[in-house]
């Protein structure tokens, strides 16, 4: 009785043709199978994993909207590295970064200011009037939602009608409460609003290198990326140093 190991070179035929074999269907009009394009993850689902930062569905699509608006012809992925980079990274690094004494008191200033806020009616007068006492300030100038604005601050002042507060939001840097002052369409050929607002601050700190050192932080966070659920794996490809 033979074996197939009896006949030098069988196995290497049969690698050939299972090489050949995608081409022959091919030419016979048979398309190899793709694989199925992976489920859409959960709303609570992790679906990146950089550092020890875990990242939900819902977070990384929370402000997809808004920012939609803003550049309708962006592409959802672009949009979504942007938030990841600019907004979720930079706003959890900064709270691990400061001093948790800081957050606390900044967190209780601005709660008790939108609640003062609230009491007196919950409008732009009254968020002027409370924040003198906070070094509340008034910009002189029209600005965009973005980039001007973290994106967290620009979506809650664009959402609040013109003349009132927003509540307390809390922001990269720290708790902010905004006041609409006036709106007006930016000249053409550009397209959507120019807003003047009225701002009170309370950082996570005072250090002048804060953010630096933030930002910094970030891109090193970037280089530290351990998993990318399937759904996102081409988009974030090339955005992180590292994909597997």
């Amino acid at each position: 009785m033979w074996k197939p190991c009896q006949f030098p070179g069988r196995s290497r035929a049969e690698t050939i043709l299972a090489g050949l074999l995608p081409l022959l269907l091919s030419a016979c009009g048979h398309e190899p199978e793709k694989p199925l394009p992976a489920a859409p993850p959960g709303p609570k689902e992790v679906v990146l994993r950089i550092g020890d930062q875990e990242i939900t569905q819902e977070q990384l699509n929370r402000h997809l909207p808004f920012l939609r608006k803003l550049d309708s012809q962006a592409a959802p992925a672009f949009l979504r590295r942007i938030l990841l980079k600019d907004h979720i990274l930079s706003k959890r690094v900064a709270l691990l970064l400061a001093e948790p004494a800081q957050v606390a008191d900044a967190r209780r200033r601005g709660a008790a200011l939108a609640k003062a806020v609230a009491e007196q009616g919950g409008d732009l007068q009254a968020l002027m009037r409370l924040g003198k006492t906070f070094d509340g300030h008034e910009s002189k100038d029209f600005i965009t939602p973005r980039p001007t604005l973290p994106i967290d601050m620009a979506e809650a002042a664009w959402d609040c009608p013109v003349g009132r507060s927003t509540k307390a939001i809390e922001t990269t840097y720290g708790v902010a409460l905004i006041g609409v002052i006036e709106e007006r369409e930016r000249p053409a050929p550009l397209t959507g609003t120019e807003r003047r607002l009225y701002t009170v601050f309370f950082p996570w700190s005072q250090d002048a290198t804060f953010r630096l050192k933030v930002l910094r932080r970030c891109d090193r966070l970037l280089g530290e990326f351990r998993y990318v659920h399937p759904a996102y794996r081409d988009e974030f490809a090339t955005f992180l140093p590292v994909s597997r």
